[in-house]
């Protein structure tokens, strides 16, 4: 019981910690490809964490970017739980289980599953800001996409990097392989 505490109390504290982060050092970088902090840390709780909690992480996250960093009015609040729930139906280890139907063999690795639900949510939410662009009369060009390709890349990327500390600080245990299962 005092394990599943201090899990919990881990989470949260990555949860405003990456919080910080990406409205603090983010910010600062002066580059033009935009990593999305949030959505990296929301696709390891995603594949980690039951759909619940991954709302509950998209929630927290769409209230306090909404609430502190200026932007499209509404967007943040309403895309990070909508984000974590739909990811959360492809990407969760719970539904894989039910999908394979007791198989061996279809359970996707957890380091397979973090970098795609990264890719998938950071392309969904580069898909809403050209959509929010286009519907403000903006002329939209290749730059945009060109951007928005290379944002999503980046923010995989970066998924791909700080998954396996981000498994760690939450207390995930390496997956185990077949071969060491059987002996």
């Amino acid at each position: 019981m005092r394990n599943v505490f201090w899990r919990q109390i881990r989470l949260l504290l990555v949860v405003f910690i990456g919080y910080l982060f990406h409205v603090t050092v983010m910010t600062q970088l002066d580059t033009t490809v935009s990593i999305n902090l949030p959505l990296v840390i929301l696709s390891v709780v995603i594949v980690g964490y039951p759909r619940y909690k991954a709302f509950w992480v998209g929630a927290v996250y769409g209230i306090l970017l909404e609430t502190m960093v200026p932007g499209v009015k509404l967007l943040n609040l309403v895309f990070y739980p909508i984000c974590a729930m739909l990811m959360s139906l492809f990407f969760t280890a719970r539904l894989q289980y039910d999908m394979s139907n007791h198989r061996r063999g279809r359970n996707r690795s957890v380091y397979l599953r973090t970098p795609l639900c990264a890719l998938c949510a950071a392309l969904l939410y580069e898909a809403v800001s050209i959509i929010y662009i286009a519907m403000s009369s903006a002329e939209l060009t290749s730059a945009f996409f060109t951007r928005a390709l290379t944002d999503a890349l980046m923010t995989t990327l970066t998924a791909v990097v700080l998954m396996w500390p981000l498994r760690r600080l939450l207390g995930f245990a390496a997956p185990v392989s077949k071969a060491m299962a059987k002996g």
